[in-house]
């Protein structure tokens, strides 16, 4: 039997095809289609159907998970709160009434477009853990009833996910190693746990993982303007995610000014448009609220409770505002956290990590540009790096670091998988620690399903939490084995 994309089939839609094998029961050619010869009932050889559509079309099972994927996240979407979206939009309806989201708490009596049902932390403390400036993205919708904003949100959530592999996907050389890029992004992150939290919980972490594509995007064109595009995208980016900004530290210690110079004009030009509407003041309550929140993640200090306020049976037309479904295998793998944990949280702990912390950014990029200046990396090993540092210091951070910031891994994963030219990626011993570093992160796992945020060295979190640091201790190396070139540009 011939395959089904032979003669001049071949190179046409999946739907074209899809319906040749539904036609003539099996492998045409033209000539079949025209002379109508050889017509069988598709239901004759269903079998042989299937096995030539998928050779023919291997994205067919992949569309298929993902699809699979869509409508569990549009299950939980319609019966969770998406708790971490409602965070944001309160954050910027706050915002526009000139409130202090840092220090607000919802009492009765007040709108109840400002309730958040899962606020029940005590004065002088705050579960609103983004940026200001990420409060003020969310004003164009504020404006919105919630339940709305949700299904809008599982949306923007997909298109964003597509968005990433088709950008991570075109940069790669060949069939095989797109169809890679794809089938990691689907099986790997989309179908794992770390992605099924990051929807119910309404989370950002795809756009910042876009955000990297595009950078990366831009700047493997390897020309002057390419490279000053992909500074002002993580320069603009940083805005957002401060940590991301950390990017441009290797593009430093390659030399790259150009791009250097033009993410940090970026980020002040972006920084500088949004004063009218986040300002000094709100930048200084939230630095204030991340160290009251670095204190509480170290275990310095008890973990606040409060009485839960009477909040409306429903809220905005809904009864599942502060609802959480589904018992996801996570955990927090903050520094801060697992350091007080094993150790016992103390100010000294929580201002070594700081230290070590800064020593990192200084001691790294300096050791970079010392073996760099001798041979000069590629662009995607330069891009890997930077995303590693980014990627790298969300462990430091002051806030818990859930499994859905491994998002922002998909794309060096991407990148390896493109310089390794498709599925020798996933061979060897790197590639089994990928592989296995992966699954363990994103919670890729069967089993029982552990939903306890704590360190728990037997339990499945703390498989989560291997994961955790076997992906970046991976990442933390791929750039040496990446390749550099020759001579500098």
């Amino acid at each position: 039997m011939e395959p089904l994309y032979q003669g001049g089939l071949k190179g046409r839609s999946i739907g074209l095809r899809l319906r040749a094998a539904f036609k003539y029961g099996g492998a045409v050619d033209d000539s079949m289609k025209r002379s109508g010869t050889q017509r069988r009932s598709v239901w004759e050889r269903p079998a042989a159907v299937a096995r030539q559509w998928i050779r023919a079309e291997p994205t067919a099972p992949l569309l298929a998970l993902a699809l699979l994927a869509f409508l569990i996240d549009l299950g939980m979407t319609s019966r969770s709160g998406s708790i971490d979206l409602r965070n944001r939009v309160v954050g910027a309806r706050l915002l526009l009434a000139g409130r202090d989201a840092y220090k607000y708490h919802w009492e009765e009596g007040d709108p109840e477009r400002w309730a958040d049902p899962s606020d029940v932390l005590p004065e002088g403390e705050t579960r609103f853990t983004a940026a200001p400036s990420v409060h003020a993205a969310y004003i164009p919708v504020a404006w919105m009833p919630y339940p709305y904003i949700r299904y809008l949100w599982l949306m923007v959530q997909w298109v964003s996910l597509v968005l990433l592999g088709w950008l991570m996907a075109r940069a790669a050389a060949d069939s095989a190693s797109r169809f890679a890029v794809w089938f990691s992004l689907v099986a790997l992150f989309a179908l794992g746990d770390a992605w099924r939290l990051h929807v119910e919980r309404g989370q950002v972490y795809v756009i910042f993982a876009l955000l990297l594509a595009c950078a990366y995007s831009a700047g493997r064109q390897e020309t002057r303007k390419a490279g000053i595009l992909c500074g002002a995208i993580l320069g603009a980016a940083a805005v957002f995610r401060p940590t991301l900004g950390l990017g441009l530290l290797p593009m430093a210690a390659a030399r790259r000014w150009r791009t250097v110079v033009a993410g940090v004009l970026a980020g002040c030009l972006v920084f500088a448009a949004m004063l009218p509407l986040v300002g000094p003041n709100d930048w200084r309550s939230y630095f204030a609220a991340m160290e009251r929140m670095a204190r509480s993640t170290s275990g310095e200090v008890a973990a606040p409770t409060r009485v839960r306020p009477r909040f409306p049976p429903v809220i905005e037309g809904s009864r599942n505002v502060g609802r959480t479904v589904g018992r996801f295998a996570w955990s927090n793998s903050a520094v801060l956290h697992v350091w007080g944990v094993v150790c016992g949280g103390t100010a000294a702990r929580r201002w070594s990590v700081r230290v070590a912390l800064a020593v990192i950014l200084v001691a790294w990029p300096g050791a970079l540009a010392a073996v760099w200046r001798k041979k000069p990396p590629t662009f995607d090993a330069l891009f890997l790096m930077a995303v590693t540092f980014a990627a790298v210091s969300e462990f430091f951070a002051a806030s818990t670091r859930n499994s859905y910031n491994n998002l922002l891994w998909f794309v060096p994963v991407a990148i390896w998988i493109k310089q390794r030219k498709g599925w020798p990626a996933f061979r060897g011993f790197s590639g089994a620690w990928l592989v296995v570093s992966i699954a363990l992160a994103n919670a890729v796992l069967p089993g029982g399903i552990l939903d306890h945020h704590a360190l728990e060295i037997g339990g499945r979190a703390g498989l989560v939490l291997a994961g955790d640091y076997m992906l970046a201790a991976f990442f933390v190396a791929a750039p040496l084995l990446v390749g550099t070139r020759e001579e500098p540009r």
